[in-house]
């Protein structure tokens, strides 16, 4: 179980960058990263997690984005 648990990770995290590679097409490599850093962030700071049940609740307040 654990093994699967690491590929699962592995593989979240790899299309995470996936998606970051395409990014690159149309912005510079830091406005891709302050991006995916910014929405890391929000993600973290509004999911609340129920620790009893291990899952993640969807309720986010969507915020206006910050002007570069």
């Amino acid at each position: 179980m654990h093994q699967q648990t690491d590929d699962h990770f592995y593989n979240h995290a790899d299309a995470h960058i996936h998606l970051a590679n395409e990014q690159l097409s149309d912005a510079t490599s830091g406005i891709v990263s302050a991006s995916f850093m910014y929405a890391a962030s929000r993600f973290n700071d509004e999911v609340p997690v129920d620790f009893r049940k291990r899952k993640i609740c969807k309720q986010r307040v969507r915020r206006p984005l910050p002007t570069l």
